[in-house]
């Protein structure tokens, strides 16, 4: 098995104020001029889509500095030129990439030590003959990344954390590079480059769990019917209204009590109006049918019980019809 150095990249944690949004009073002229950039509808990642031409047109103070400290040589002229070319090609690259934009100072305190940074990731390059889903490869490659900036975890609730994997390459002179005479540079944006990032959702300390979920549910548990408090108060009603107002109310009262609900019907006419209808899951016994209850019907029709009391249709038997005929005719 051989292991590889992956020490040109690192994960990085932030929080969603970290990376946005951003304001026009942060951004380079360069980079509010990209048509990929909206300030109004900026990525919940914080990550700008651009081009590399894009990003080299961005003040060298602004990004990563991939030219180098100033004045500065190489020892060989010709590793000197081949610089410069491949440099060359970079520049003018219309290939797409992705950008993130913490401040100066973020930056300093994100990668104090970026030679330390070798040790948070490494690659394994392992023989996969034999392993399940391999593909044509015999040999994979498989990464394994420690961030060295945890996301927030003494939150009181659960907050989204953006993990990002940054390019670390030319950091070192980027850091060197920058301008520090004005200020508020420390306030200024610096773009860096995303290679890969995703979300998540921090949690508290102590979230909630199965077990507390499952006792504060047998605690507060009740049989298939509105709050008692509801029904309460709708009881309440009915005895100080008095009259015909009154048995309407209790009717409703027990028919609720019973587990009805009301649902949206229309009828055969077209008027739109409620309707009673339960499943079969109730929290008493149902009343038993009338002796001239339908045995057979062709419209569920037979199987709606007028409620006299209420003035309101029970469908939940007619309901049950019709759902045994939409089985039937699906086998």
């Amino acid at each position: 098995m051989k292991i590889a150095n992956m020490f040109q990249v690192a994960l990085m944690v932030f929080d969603a104020e970290e990376l946005a949004p951003l304001t026009e009073r942060e951004l380079p002229k360069e980079v509010l001029n990209m048509p990929t950039l909206k300030l109004e509808s900026q990525p919940s990642n914080g990550a700008i889509p651009m081009t590399v031409q894009q990003y080299f047109a961005i003040p060298r103070n602004s990004r990563v500095n991939f030219e180098g400290l100033k004045n500065t040589l190489p020892l060989d002229p010709k590793d000197g030129e081949n610089s410069k070319v491949a440099l060359g090609n970079l520049v003018t690259s219309q290939e797409t990439m992705t950008a993130i934009f913490p401040t100066k100072s973020q930056f300093l305190e994100l990668f104090p030590d970026i030679p330390g940074l070798r040790y948070t990731s490494h690659v394994r390059n392992i023989n996969t003959t034999g392993f399940p889903d391999a593909g044509i490869d015999q040999e994979g490659l498989y990464s394994i990344m420690i961030s060295s900036r945890t996301g927030n975890y003494t939150t009181d609730k659960p907050i989204t954390q953006i993990c990002h994997l940054v390019s670390v390459e030319h950091l070192e002179t980027t850091k060197l590079n920058l301008d520090k005479s004005k200020p508020d540079w420390g306030n200024e944006r610096i773009a860096l480059i995303s290679l890969f990032s995703w979300t998540y959702t921090a949690l508290p300390p102590n979230p909630i769990n199965f077990v507390d979920s499952v006792t504060k549910i047998v605690a507060e548990q009740q049989t298939l019917k509105p709050k008692q408090k509801t029904l309460n108060d709708l009881k309440t009603q009915a005895e100080a209204a008095g009259g015909t107002t009154a048995g309407g109310l209790l009717a409703l009262h027990n028919r609720l009590s019973a587990g009805y609900t009301l649902a949206r019907w229309r009828c055969e006419t077209g008027e739109e109006t409620v309707a009673f209808s339960r499943g079969p899951l109730v929290p008493q016994k149902p009343p038993p049918l009338s002796k001239d209850w339908a045995t057979s019907s062709n419209t569920s029709k037979e199987y709606q019980i007028l409620d006299k009391k209420t003035g309101i249709m029970d469908l939940s038997y007619s309901s049950a019809w019709q759902l045994g005929k939409v089985l039937a005719i699906s086998e």
